[in-house]
């Protein structure tokens, strides 16, 4: 997997994270599982911090949550986070996307798979694939989100940035095709994260505008396993 600028500062990336732009993924995904049912497992795959598992826990006590990060101090940071919020439902495992079947210690398959900002690091796409197909019961779900390189400057961004590179969706959809259906495909997400608290009017501005490839900073995933 490739290097973040903020592996060795997972308070740091929780602060980087504190935005408009990554609170709005949060919900997104917290949309994404309004149909899951009481008991139900959601694997997140490259977890960070934490973050979005333990927003979305907070909502949804009655689901059980796995998150998969390869950086040690970032599991360590999000499992003291557990302990200090006292969740229940909620377990942190450090692994690879490549390797899940190591870090899923009891082996559980996901009704839910989840992922944000992670596929376009790991370094085999293709068995990163695999690893989440294993790992999923059939007609499991997974949404992913990712930097939509249909956007200039995004697209630039992931291409110049040490660490960074970008996430083509064909490609990966190539990939998923023998164990999965593709559902959707949308483009959202318009305020950088540079913009933390924007003002109503950029908010409605953004509500408005969102859909247009072009300038829109995420494309939005939506799989079932076959």
């Amino acid at each position: 997997m490739l290097n973040s600028t903020w592996d060795k500062d997972p308070a740091g990336y929780d602060s980087h994270r504190t935005t408009w732009l990554h609170q709005r993924k949060t919900n997104r995904l917290f949309e994404f599982l309004t149909e899951a049912k009481a008991g139900e497992r959601i694997i997140e795959v490259g977890c960070g911090t934490g973050v979005a598992i333990l927003d979305i826990a907070e909502r949804r006590p009655d689901l059980s949550f796995i998150g998969i990060d390869p950086n040690r101090e970032y599991i360590d940071y999000a499992n003291t986070k557990v302990t200090q919020r006292k969740f229940k439902n909620v377990s942190f495992s450090t692994g690879l996307a490549e390797q899940i079947s190591s870090s899923n210690e009891n082996s559980c398959q996901a009704n839910w798979i989840i992922s944000t900002d992670v596929l376009h690091h790991v370094s085999d796409l293709r068995r990163s694939i695999e690893e989440i197909s294993l790992n999923s019961c059939s007609g499991a779900k997974w949404m992913i989100l990712e930097p939509s390189w249909l956007n200039p400057y995004i697209c630039y961004f992931q291409a110049t940035k040490l660490g960074e590179r970008n996430f083509w969706p064909n490609a990966f959809l190539e990939l998923t095709r023998n164990n999965w259906h593709h559902e959707a495909t949308q483009y959202i997400n318009i305020i950088p994260s540079a913009i933390k608290k924007p003002n109503n009017i950029i908010k409605k501005l953004e509500y408005f505008l969102e859909g247009l490839p072009v300038i829109c900073g995420t494309i939005c995933l939506v799989l079932q396993k076959k």
